[in-house]
């Protein structure tokens, strides 16, 4: 389940990457371009991904940490909304902010959910 939960979150990412790299103006009020943030859509996709071919302990506590970094971006999002428009130079949509909250539970779901005991995350 984890696998999957990775590869989905992983692959969306990056589609969503080349979206804000194609388009690099408001698209529909929810897609913007900025290199930082579109580095860290780049960065966040293939780490989803590498962690879905890891195995054990290692892929889980790499999943662990992709859920961390999402969970504090929904919190700054929502705690401290310019901190992060200040960072990206636009004010983050609504439906940025719970996508994080979203794959973060996800994550977390896949993680809580697969067994400990097994030797792969690719469950």
């Amino acid at each position: 389940m984890l696998k999957k939960i990775l590869l989905s979150l992983g692959g969306f990412y990056l589609i969503l990457a080349v979206m804000e790299l194609l388009f690099r103006q408001p698209f529909g009020g929810l897609i913007y371009f900025t290199p930082l943030h579109n580095l860290l859509h780049w960065i966040l996709g293939a780490v989803l991904l590498y962690s879905a071919r890891l195995s054990g302990k290692t892929g889980r506590a790499l999943a662990f940490f992709s859920a961390a970094v999402f969970i504090l971006a929904f919190l700054l999002s929502m705690l401290a909304p310019g901190v992060l428009s200040d960072w990206f130079g636009y004010p983050l949509s609504w439906i940025y902010k719970w996508f994080y909250f979203l794959s973060a539970v996800a994550i977390f779901y896949g993680i809580f959910k697969s067994s400990p005991s097994t030797s792969s995350v690719l469950q």
